[in-house]
């Protein structure tokens, strides 16, 4: 338990340890208060079985004195302060409930939070060697097990062991010999219990992220590739592979429910045995029949409290045991993500600014990826001139995406150095680089929303320009087809990955979507490749006649498309083989012819 609450307060801010605290001091205070409920049903229940002491007992005596009350007045009020006490200590229980689930769904919002900034701010190698599922499955399953399964159970732990000792503390006091039997004997059947069945929720728990993870993948897998499902109609692989998996975790589930819940069955005939004997032994032991029924009320009403307390105990204890796993799993990625949470604004905050009004130089650039030895870019030296329309091209794998990678600040050279008017792009320039440049990728994502909201994606309604969603369609070819053939235009709904519309006209909206932000540099990587020959030369010719000031990057391995270009820079084996006009490379170079005439 000591170390689970270390490990926890490591992945706590500030803040949350200071809600952690008032909520410990809270379980402190409600102890007291289940202390004091006990004893205030003691004088009610001494006078009610023995009025004789109404008239005898001197502090009765003076607290009627004190009062101006009758007998019948004084039993009265004693049962009304009992009542009161004891409402007093729900309320208090309820506000330490609710305070509780304030401070756990409080933490599970922090860690989600913090974990999710943590993971989208990681660098793009980062993303390009995690499986997006992975990263998903850890952010709704496994953060949500670690909290609800260790974090929240360790202080309800502390709440109800806190209760045990004040009710337990006050039971030595009424009998210490009866409460020692009583503590050893609740304490021996758990702890037997704990002990012959944590090696089974250990396995049950250590199958939890493995049962998330596999289903997860596998689940993204299937409906990403539903239309080939359709086609070959082999659903039934994917659900062979998954019923077994999702059969062991409803098992498990079984298993551990009743693991949990088992003692307490048990513990409520060890309750009322525990009672008769007390009975018994209590007749036997004394003579006096109002003592008897005294201690006995003192016994039911704070057994009452502490049984429950101490099921809780026991059912959050084998929880922590059961989601360890899932703790464990990603207890590196909470402590990183916590670490490095709130700092990210602070190094916004000091981005410096940068101009591109002369070049781009790509200087003894070298890049190779972590899991490689051999280089995949090679460029020596490199200028792309302000205001230009480059071209590249080349065959699959010269290098053309690790090329457009590095241009966008997305990875990082290697060795060598970008420079941008003559200031490397370190990273401290790397932001303010990204934000003056559009990137048009070959598939881009499409959300389940509206064209305009897919178009000015990232912006809230109220920031959005629907001038400039009306321009960058028009340039983009889309504002006919939105404007004749759709009933809601710009409002319709385009589905998940934007199913509702045909690729050339997804193309189309991501061009847009690129368009819509005036940036100084528009980078289409195999942008057009889902659209015609006459659609393409067509926006290449709008992007020409609006480019004002615009660098304009295009890779692609459709030649056709480039003979517009300023330049063309013809990759191979991730160097820069040959460069020049469209038609100096066909003259000068029959690699490229060659590549040319097959496009066509």
């Amino acid at each position: 338990m000591k170390y689970g609450i270390t490990k926890i307060w490591r992945v706590l801010n500030l803040k949350e340890k200071k809600q952690l605290i008032k909520l410990s001091i809270l379980k402190v205070f409600l102890g007291i208060m289940d202390v004091i409920g006990v004893v205030s049903i003691a004088p009610f229940i001494a006078v009610v079985s023995n009025q004789k002491i109404l008239n005898e007992n001197k502090i009765i005596l003076k607290i009627k004195d004190t009062l101006n009350y009758e007998n019948n007045e004084l039993i009265i009020f004693f049962a009304v302060a009992s009542l009161l006490l004891i409402i007093a200590n729900q309320f208090v229980r309820i506000l330490s409930n609710w305070y509780g689930t304030y401070v756990s769904h409080n933490i599970w919002w922090s860690l989600n939070r913090q974990m999710f900034s943590y993971f989208i701010n990681q660098p793009y190698s980062f993303h390009i060697q995690t499986n997006s599922t992975s990263l998903l499955e850890k952010l709704q399953v496994q953060t949500n097990a670690a909290v609800s399964g260790v974090v929240t159970p360790l202080f309800q732990i502390l709440g109800n062991l806190i209760t045990c000792i004040f009710l337990f503390s006050l039971l030595v006091i009424a009998d210490p010999k009866v409460t020692f039997i009583l503590i050893a004997s609740v304490s021996l059947f758990y702890l037997l219990i704990f002990y012959k069945l944590r090696g089974k929720i250990s396995t049950y728990g250590s199958y939890n992220p493995k049962y998330s993870q596999k289903t997860f993948k596998l689940v993204d897998q299937a409906y990403k590739s539903i239309k080939d499902i359709k086609i070959k109609d082999n659903a039934n692989f994917y659900i062979n592979i998954f019923e077994p998996l999702a059969r062991r975790y409803a098992n498990n589930q079984v298993k551990m429910s009743l693991i949990s819940n088992l003692p307490r069955f048990f513990l409520e005939i060890f309750a009322y045995t525990f009672a008769f004997t007390l009975i018994i032994y209590l007749i036997k032991g004394s003579a006096d029949f109002s003592s008897i029924i005294i201690l006995i009320g003192v016994y039911a009403f704070a057994l009452q409290k502490i049984l429950p307390a101490i099921q809780g105990i026991y059912q959050q204890m084998t929880a922590i045991k059961y989601f360890k796993p899932s703790f464990e799993k990603i207890f590196e990625d909470l402590k990183l993500a916590t670490n490095k949470f709130g700092k990210e604004k602070i190094y916004i905050s000091k981005e410096k600014t940068i101009t591109f009004s002369k070049d781009i130089e790509f200087k003894n650039i070298l890049f190779k990826y972590p899991s490689s030895r051999k280089n995949v870019l090679d460029i020596k030296n490199l200028k792309i001139k302000s205001g230009c329309f480059l071209g590249i091209t080349g065959q699959t794998g010269s290098g053309k995406t690790t090329f457009v990678d590095l241009l966008l600040g997305l990875l990082e050279p290697s060795s060598g150095e970008i420079l941008v008017d003559n200031i490397s792009l370190k990273e401290g320039l790397i932001k303010p680089w990204q934000f003056k440049v559009a990137y048009v990728p070959q598939f881009s994502f499409m959300a389940d929303d509206t064209i305009k909201n897919n178009i000015a994606l990232g912006k809230t309604e109220s920031e959005i320009d629907f001038k400039k969603i009306k321009k960058s369609s028009d340039t983009a070819l889309l504002s006919n087809f939105i404007e004749n053939d759709l009933h809601f235009k710009y409002d319709t709904i385009i589905g998940e990955d934007g199913v509702r519309l045909s690729g050339g006209q997804r193309q189309r909206i991501s061009i847009a979507r690129a368009l819509y932000d005036t940036k100084s540099i528009v980078v289409f990587d195999e942008a057009t490749n889902s659209l015609d020959s006459v659609t393409e030369n067509l926006i290449i010719e709008n992007l020409l006649k609006n480019k004002e000031n615009k660098t304009i990057i295009m890779i692609t391995h459709r030649l056709s498309s480039l003979q517009k270009c300023d330049e063309i820079l013809f990759l191979e084996n991730g160097s820069v083989a040959d460069h020049g006009s469209y038609k100096d490379l066909i003259d000068k170079n029959v690699k490229f012819k060659n590549l040319a005439n097959e496009n066509n």
